[in-house]
């Protein structure tokens, strides 16, 4: 049902995180934190029972191959992920806050480079 779809939908995310990645930032070495042990599972041994879970690793290795990119994916517990898990449990105020906290950093960052 609906968890089936959200792991779904979270594997795209992460090949769309990684395309940006790539055009950003080629050649690029990512560590990506995933609290969805499925998603996990499937990149770090390749391999799914799902089918649709299939094609999500051969997109992911065309994006990566393309870009260049070195990936690794680690578990992380959905209470430790502040930053993703708010916008996927639709709670959009909160996220709003952290998006406005990254930009505020990136903004000071930036200003002694």
């Amino acid at each position: 049902g609906d968890v089936y779809k959200r792991q779904v939908l979270e594997f795209v995310c992460t090949i769309i995180s990684l395309k940006l990645i790539a055009m950003l930032k080629p050649t690029a070495k990512v560590v990506e934190f995933q609290d969805n042990m499925a998603v996990v599972w499937c990149c770090q041994l390749l391999s799914s029972a799902d089918p649709r879970f299939h094609e999500g690793l051969i997109l992911r290795d065309v994006v990566e191959r393309d870009g260049e990119l070195e990936t690794q994916m680690q578990y992380i517990k959905s209470d430790d992920n502040d930053v993703a898990d708010p916008a996927s449990r639709n709670k959009l105020k909160e996220m709003r806050s952290i998006i406005i906290q990254i930009k505020n950093f990136i903004r000071r960052f930036f200003r002694f480079i």
